[in-house]
């Protein structure tokens, strides 16, 4: 391995380069005229500005000071290779949850914009809405509110209706649920996510518990499963 052969003092060039491109990269965040300062090659500063936007700059000045601080480490490290991988590591790690976290919020954000052109139907899509709508009712403090619908998972998104079925049966939770209040109550909540969406409460004979959906799924599973065994 090449990399074991690499001596203290070039471990430690490594790494003040390396702390040098995240400076650059700050650089180019924060000035008009970056390439002034940094005096790169065309090429290489308009890849360098590529890379630039994917991380935001409190990233970019924290790893700057890890390696800042690396560069006196290295010089008292009984394993400077083994502390160089570290940091950078360190550093990577906190980039791509940064990334990770940017790229959650936007696939959240073209769901809520999907919903509000009335564009979504998926149950996927009803359930984490719902989903968001009783955390929210938690927040709020609705507590009896809260608690009544936390067992629903039969949802769905028609219409721009976010239709809550439950089953015929269960009149006396239908009743609770479905008035004027509580209505108005889901309705504002569902405006505060920024969803063009209106609850419907529905009383349903087929509507099926989660579990039973649950249930059903794994007969059918098993079901394919012993045909193919008894073939």
């Amino acid at each position: 391995n090449d990399m074991m052969d690499i001596t203290e003092g070039l471990i430690s060039t490594l790494a003040k380069e390396i702390g040098g491109h995240f400076r650059d990269l700050l650089i180019i965040k924060s000035c008009k005229n970056a390439n002034d300062l940094i005096k790169l090659p065309q090429y290489l500063f308009e890849e360098v500005e590529k890379q630039s936007r994917l991380v935001n700059s409190a990233i970019l000045i924290d790893c700057l000071e890890k390696f800042n601080t690396l560069q006196t480490e290295l010089r008292y490290a009984e394993n400077a290779k083994m502390l160089l991988e570290s940091v950078c590591l360190e550093c990577l790690s906190k980039i791509m949850k940064m990334n990770l976290k940017l790229q959650n919020e936007e696939d959240d954000k073209k769901k809520q914009d999907k919903v509000a052109k009335g564009d979504i139907n998926a149950q996927l899509d009803a359930l984490q809405i719902w989903g968001q709508v009783i955390r929210k009712l938690r927040d709020k403090n609705e507590i009896i509110l809260h608690t009544l619908c936390g067992g629903l998972g039969n949802v769905d998104v028609v219409d721009n209706e976010l239709q809550i079925k439950i089953i015929e049966t269960d009149k006396d939770l239908f009743n609770k649920i479905n008035t004027k209040s509580n209505i108005n109550i889901l309705n504002n909540i569902l405006k505060e996510l920024g969803y063009n969406l209106n609850v419907n409460i529905l009383s349903e004979e087929r509507a099926k518990t989660q579990n039973e959906i649950r249930i059903e799924k794994l007969q059918r599973f098993f079901g394919e499963f012993l045909k193919v065994y008894e073939d």
